[in-house]
Formats: C-alpha cells, sequence, structure tokens
C-alpha cells in the first residue's frame, strides 16, 4: 500500500461480492474488506478511513450501527451505500447511495465523486 494512497473500507455479508468490490476499488485506492461490526471497529482504529461503501447484504439496523460507528471514528468519512431495488432507511442517513448493479465504472465514479478526486470523469459503459 502506498503511504499516500486514499484507505476506505467495504462492509458486508457476501464474501464474493466484498471481494469483486475490493477487487473494482483497488485500482485507485487501498481497501480493506470486513463483514462483522467487531471487524469494522478494528478496520477504523487501524488508521485514517475516508470512505466506508455499505453493501445491500447488510440489515438497515446493522447498517446504522456501521455508520454510526465509522463516524465516531472518522467525523468527516462519507459513506456509500449499496442498494438493490428500493432506497431503505440506510441509505437516507449515508452521503450517497447506489444501485449495486450500476457497474464498476459506476462504482468508482461514485467514490471519486465524494472525494472530489480529479478522476472523477463520466462513468464510461464497457
Amino acid at each position: 500500500m502506498e503511504a499516500s494512497q486514499t484507505r476506505l473500507i467495504c462492509y458486508g455479508h457476501d464474501d464474493m461480492l466484498l471481494y469483486t468490490r475490493k477487487c473494482i476499488l483497488s485500482r485507485d485506492f487501498s481497501v480493506e474488506i470486513c463483514s462483522g461490526l467487531a471487524r469494522l471497529g478494528e478496520c477504523l482504529r487501524q488508521g485514517p478511513v475516508r470512505v466506508v461503501v455499505i453493501c445491500h447484504s447488510v440489515p438497515d439496523q446493522e447498517c446504522e450501527v456501521a455508520i454510526e460507528m465509522s463516524r465516531a471514528a472518522w467525523p468527516g468519512i462519507k459513506i456509500l451505500t449499496l442498494r438493490e431495488g428500493e432506497q431503505g432507511v440506510c441509505s437516507l442517513r449515508a452521503d450517497k447511495s447506489m444501485e449495486s448493479l450500476e457497474g464498476p465504472p459506476a462504482l468508482l465514479y461514485k467514490v471519486h465523486s465524494m472525494l472530489g478526486s480529479a478522476a472523477a470523469e463520466s462513468p464510461r459503459q464497457g
């Protein structure tokens, strides 16, 4: 991991999706994946985190706790929730929300745009 690389956490309960999202986001970021609140707490304590991506596999109540933990640890943190279908309660507490099926370019674009990165150009369909 490069010292200057922005650190983010992908939080969810589907190991395959977490791994896939890590592969996508690792192109531009230092990414950790975790699937339990205790592990999330450990990851948050390991140093500055700029974004937490919360996957659609996390129930709303747990998602709310994850958001609270993240913001308590790093007040300026950005929260992106991924959803399938209707926007849940948790999405309303996040900084941004997107459909989980929008694809890798949209995910990268959304994270970059949340951080105000120069790489936040229009997502390309491919």
